[in-house]
Formats: C-alpha cells, structure tokens, sequence
C-alpha cells in the first residue's frame, strides 16, 4: 500500500561568513520547494556569495555546506543527495558543494522527515 508523504515546510537560513579574509554574505536566488518527505525538492536552492555591497563575487572559490534541522527541537536530519549513499549517522547531516564562479547550484537535495518546521542552513 502506498502512503502519501506529507509537504515539508522549509525556512532557509544563510549565515554571513568571513572566510580567509574575505568578508561576505551568502544570498538565495532559488530556494528550495516542492518538498515531500523521501523525494528530491522540486527546485533546488541555488546560493551565491556577495560581498557586503551585494556584488557577487566571482573569484570565490571553496565549498558551501547544507544542513537541516526540525523545530522545535532543533534535531538535525539527513540532508541527502539523489544518487548517493543516503547518511545513517547523526554526523553525516549535511551535503557539501563545490562554489564555482561565486554560486552553488544544488542539484538532487531531498530529506527524509515528512511534516513542518524543517530549516535548510548554508555555510
């Protein structure tokens, strides 16, 4: 018998970084939707990297990390990617991506946990 999974309502949270010596903040220019428990999201977040003018910064190169987490409760949950293994340990929360010319484009993220208050947070 097949049970509908129920929609997971997302907040996305970007944190403002200083990495190396450079000073900057991450904006979303996709967020994340179209979220039901055990698929893929139906739009994936893409994430860039400003400085504190806005202006994005092409020449950022590094690694973006998304991790999820339930609220009230502030439990983190497995944030997987469509085609690999999917995490089984409580260390294993999150995805990391390369950034490539000052963006990340996330591609085949999904979670688990059907229901509310699940946050996306990119570092």
């Amino acid at each position: 018998m097949f049970l509908p999974c129920l929609a997971i309502i997302l907040f996305i949270v970007v944190e403002p970084t200083t990495v190396a010596g450079w000073n900057i903040a991450l904006s979303i220019t996709s967020q994340a939707g179209g979220a039901f428990g055990g698929e893929p999201f139906l739009i994936q977040p893409v994430v860039i990297v400003n400085n504190k003018k806005g202006e994005l910064q092409s020449s950022f190169q590094g690694r973006m990390t998304v991790q999820a987490h339930t609220f009230p409760n502030g439990k983190y949950e497995a944030v997987w990617k469509k085609g690999e293994v999917v995490p089984t340990t409580a260390s294993d929360t999150f995805i990391s991506e390369s950034v490539v010319n000052g963006q990340v484009a996330f591609a085949g993220l999904g979670i688990d946990t059907a229901g509310g208050g699940c946050q996306l947070n990119f570092v």
